[in-house]
């Protein structure tokens, strides 16, 4: 499972009310993405090829110092 992380504002992409698509500051809000090529294929429609980071939230470790 895949969330998508936009680099310019650091938000995260998620669904709208209307059924589209919009971004949170809300790590929590975000959407997840069931397919690595979806998530893909999504951020490039709508951030823009390269502005954005994909984050496979299963690998994705936090860390405290």
């Amino acid at each position: 499972m895949w969330i998508i992380q936009l680099t310019e504002n650091h938000e995260f992409l998620c669904p709208s009310t209307d059924g589209d698509v919009t971004s949170t500051p809300w790590l929590t809000a975000a959407g997840v993405f069931d397919s690595l090529e979806a998530a893909t294929d999504t951020a490039d429609f709508y951030a823009g090829n390269g502005n954005y980071s994909v984050v496979d939230i299963f690998n994705f470790e936090l860390t405290y110092q």
